[in-house]
């Protein structure tokens, strides 16, 4: 006599899953995982998001060496396109990942370069105040020099003392002026320290 075929929703009830079973129904869902992302959101998870207003030595030193893969690789970005807060959703795939594998969020990277050129342009008015101050404290001299021969004396030293005056207003503000615009002792190091070398890259 031919044995009752059992039905297949009792197969189903009776199977017992073996410790084998578990272990490829979790290889087959990681593949499945892996090749459901693309490479720019497998990157993203490594690299994180940096909200700081300030920049740290260590970016400002590692946008100095991408920068300069960025010339040498000759990308090119639309700076209306850099400024854009939808900047990392239109930038171009490829040049996504390029600054991904260089540890650096798009956004991240060109924040930290106006930051530099902004840096830079306060260091740049801060320099001619300098000179600007010098030029009067030497025309002070000079005024004070002069009027000995003069038998002036008094007028004189009135004026220089006021060119003087002003010259030290001048040294005497460099420092709240700087900090006023939100830079830090830190930062201001960190770029003085690069400026020859920030000065070439920011321009490109």
């Amino acid at each position: 006599m031919r044995k009752k075929k059992e039905p297949f929703w009792k197969k189903i009830k009776n199977f017992e899953f073996q410790k084998w079973h578990i272990a490829v129904v979790v290889i087959i869902a990681l593949l499945i995982r892996f090749w459901g992302e693309d490479t720019i959101t497998m990157l993203q998870k490594k690299v994180p998001v940096v909200t700081d207003t300030e920049f740290s030595s260590t970016e400002l030193n590692n946008y100095i060496t991408t920068k300069q893969q960025y010339i040498a690789d000759h990308i090119a970005i639309d700076p209306v396109l850099s400024e854009s807060s939808y900047l990392e959703e239109k930038l171009d795939r490829n040049i996504h990942e390029w600054f991904l594998v260089r540890q650096w969020r798009p956004k991240r990277f060109f924040y930290v370069e106006k930051r530099i050129k902004f840096i830079l342009t306060c260091l740049h008015h801060q320099q001619q105040n300098l000179n600007e101050a010098d030029r009067l404290e030497m025309q002070a001299n000079a005024l004070l020099k002069k009027s000995f021969g003069e038998n002036v004396l008094e007028n004189k030293s009135q004026e220089a003392a006021d060119l003087n005056k002003k010259a030290n207003d001048l040294r005497f503000y460099l420092e709240k002026e700087i900090r006023e615009a939100g830079i830090s002792t830190n930062e201001e190091q960190a770029v003085r320290d690069y400026q020859d070398t920030l000065e070439v890259l920011t321009e490109r």
